[in-house]
C-alpha cells in the first residue's frame, strides 16, 4: 500500500462493547483513495483487546484500507495517548474517531477530503452528527441546512467541532507544539484551536456518525459542575499560554462562565486556585485581582451574595 491519503486516529480504553461498530465504521468507507485506521489501545483492563484482535483475524479489510493496532503495556492516560496516536499519522489529512463513537455515512471521508481538496484555504472540516444514548436513541441531532464555515473567534467563544467528526490537514501539525498541548485537561478543544490559526474551518451540513453518551464516557463521567469548570480552565489556559487579545464579548462571556463555576464551588481554596487560572485570561487588573482574592476567602453564603457584582 502506498502512503495513505487519510490517516483515521482511534483512541480507545475500555470499549469492549462499542469499539467493533467503530472500526467497522472506518472500513465501510467508500473511498478513491487509500485510508490507515490507527487504533491506539490505551491498556484497557477490560475485553477491548480481544474484541480488536479478534476482528482483525476474522476479518477481510477492503484493498484501500489497513489497520495499524497498538495495544500499550502501559496506560499512558487519554490526552497523553490522544498526542501519541496523532505522531502516528502519515496521511494527508488526519480523521478522527474515538473507540465508543461512530461513523455511518459510507462518504464521510470522500466528502471532506473533496471539500478540503478543492479549498486549499481551510484546514479543518467538521460534518453535522446525532448523539445517542445507550439504546442507540438519537436524543440530538447537530446540523445545519447549509455548511457553516466557523473563524477561529467563534471556536474561541465555544467548541464548534465535535472530535468524531474531524478531518484535517496532517501538515499542520508539524506547525505546532503538541507537547504544550498534552498539559490541557481537553484534548481536541486546544488542538482545533491551532488548527484554525492556520487557516479556515467549515462544517459540512451532511450528518455523518453518531457521538455516544454512556455512563462510563471520559466527558459523561465528571459532574455537571466539574464539566464546567474543565471547559473553563482549558479555554482560560489556552488564552494565556498564547497571549490571546480576547474580544470584549468573549471577555464578558468568560466573567459568567466564571461566576457560575465559583457559585458552585463551596471549597475556598478549590475557588481561589479556580481565579488564579481565569484572571489572567480575563485581563483583570491588579485590584480587580485584589478584590476577587478577598472575595474568595469570603464564606460561599456572601460570595454567592457578592461575588458577581464585582467582577
Amino acid at each position: 500500500m502506498s502512503k495513505p491519503i487519510v490517516s483515521v486516529v482511534m483512541i480507545t480504553y475500555n470499549h469492549e462493547k462499542y469499539i467493533e461498530q467503530s472500526i467497522h465504521g472506518v472500513l465501510m468507507q467508500k473511498c478513491n483513495f487509500e485510508v490507515e485506521l490507527i487504533i491506539a489501545n490505551d491498556k484497557s483492563t477490560d475485553s477491548t483487546h480481544k474484541v480488536i484482535d479478534k476482528l482483525l483475524k476474522d476479518t477481510c479489510l477492503p484493498n484501500h484500507i489497513t489497520i495499524r493496532y497498538y495495544n500499550h503495556h502501559k496506560n499512558k492516560g487519554m490526552i497523553n495517548n490522544f498526542y501519541w496516536a496523532l505522531e502516528q499519522s502519515k496521511g494527508k489529512y488526519t480523521a478522527l474517531c474515538e473507540g465508543d463513537d461512530y461513523w455511518f455515512d459510507p462518504l464521510k471521508l470522500q466528502k471532506q477530503v473533496d471539500f478540503l481538496e478543492f479549498h486549499q484555504d481551510y484546514v479543518l472540516c467538521g460534518t453535522g452528527f446525532h448523539v445517542i444514548n445507550n439504546n442507540e436513541v438519537v436524543r440530538e441531532i447537530s446540523s445545519g441546512d447549509t455548511n457553516s464555515q466557523k473563524s477561529f473567534e467563534q471556536h474561541l467563544m465555544s467548541n464548534q467541532f465535535a472530535t468524531l467528526t474531524l478531518c484535517f490537514k496532517t501538515k499542520v501539525l508539524s506547525m505546532i507544539n503538541l507537547e504544550a498541548l498534552h498539559n490541557y485537561l481537553l484534548g481536541d478543544w486546544p488542538l482545533t484551536l491551532r488548527l484554525l490559526q492556520f487557516g479556515k474551518g467549515i462544517i459540512l451540513s451532511d450528518i455523518t456518525c453518531a457521538y455516544r453518551e454512556h455512563d462510563s464516557g471520559a466527558f459523561s463521567l465528571i459532574s455537571s459542575n466539574n464539566q464546567s469548570k474543565t471547559v473553563l480552565l482549558t479555554i482560560s489556559k489556552f488564552i494565556t499560554q498564547n497571549s490571546i487579545n480576547i474580544s470584549v464579548e468573549r471577555r464578558e462571556q468568560l466573567k459568567k462562565e466564571l461566576w457560575q463555576v465559583l457559585y458552585q464551588t463551596k471549597d475556598i481554596r478549590e475557588r481561589t486556585d479556580i481565579l488564579k487560572q481565569v484572571l489572567p485570561a480575563i485581563g483583570s487588573n491588579k485590584l480587580k485581582f485584589q478584590t476577587f482574592m478577598l472575595i474568595a476567602n469570603t464564606p460561599h453564603s456572601v460570595f454567592s451574595r457578592l461575588g458577581w457584582r464585582l467582577i
